[in-house]
């Protein structure tokens, strides 16, 4: 699946790195400053929502726009995943048209500093971005 969605992604033209575990995943993201992660759940070393903590603690990371994509069933994940700072939720399977919605609805919003109004203003643009494709 990661491989999957770095292939559409990079197809978009963005700019696209991985990690194999939680670990890599912190280093990489402290090194990178990524203008949006993609955070699976269940990765070997650290899962996902200790990644969440450790990313929403750093000075230097708090802001970064987090989108969870995980296989793990959604009871009671969606709110523990929220707490810990997760900007978006979607389980899978899911359909790659709406990951990528959800990636530029996100990338629209990330300039904005407060979490609130950053998921407010992501809301919207997805709601507009979904109005757009249906017409």
């Amino acid at each position: 699946m990661r491989e999957t969605m770095e292939t559409i992604l990079a197809n978009e033209q963005l700019l696209v790195y991985t990690a194999v575990d939680g670990k890599d995943a912190i280093a990489k993201t402290l090194a990178l400053r990524p203008d949006l992660i993609l955070l699976d759940l269940h990765m070997p070393n650290l899962n996902g929502v200790t990644f969440l903590k450790a990313i929403r603690a750093g000075t230097e990371t708090h802001d970064t726009p987090i989108i969870v994509v995980t296989g793990l069933t959604a009871e009671g994940r969606l709110e523990e995943c929220m707490a810990a700072g997760a900007d978006d939720f979607m389980t899978k399977p899911f359909q790659m048209e709406d990951l990528l919605l959800r990636v530029r609805a996100m990338l629209a919003a990330a300039g904005i500093g407060d979490h609130v109004e950053r998921v407010q203003q992501y809301i919207l643009a997805v709601r507009q971005m979904r109005q757009q494709a249906q017409k």
